[in-house]
């Protein structure tokens, strides 16, 4: 199988995430969607253009990229609730916007939870993959 070296839909998706963030860091919002919402997306994004980056255009098995995409999803979901409280640091350092000690520290005892919800979603995105490959046939 062989990954793609650039994608349209990543690159949107990029610019959307991007204009999401600086819309959601001006808003005087107090709940923890918004932080959530980034901190889940931020690093599938980053882990996106990686993989692209380091293995686009190469001739891979299907059963490497299956794995990549499954651990991808695993390493996304132990970064989410970092990347949260530091966007959550980020909003209460620029605005007004004040998140509790006791929210922050909540959403880090979850990164058990988010860890293994990262590996779900990248297991059903490999299996994805599998299903959608097909096998040329000689």
């Amino acid at each position: 199988m062989t990954l793609p070296a650039h994608s349209r839909l990543l690159t949107v998706l990029t610019y959307v995430i991007g204009l999401a963030f600086f819309v959601w860091l001006g808003a005087a919002d107090e709940s923890a969607w918004g932080a959530t919402a980034l901190g889940a997306l931020l690093p599938a994004l980053f882990l996106a253009h990686f993989l692209l980056r380091r293995f686009g255009g190469q001739s891979l098995l299907l059963r490497k990229v299956m794995l990549l995409i499954a651990a991808s999803g695993l390493l996304a979901g132990c970064v989410a609730p970092l990347v949260t409280a530091m966007l959550m640091a980020i909003k209460v350092s620029l605005n007004v916007t004040l998140y509790s000690p006791e929210l922050v520290l909540n959403m880090l005892e979850r990164t058990p939870l988010w860890a293994l919800s990262g590996l779900i979603v990248g297991a059903g995105l490999a299996l994805t993959v599998y299903a959608r490959h097909r096998p040329a046939t000689p």
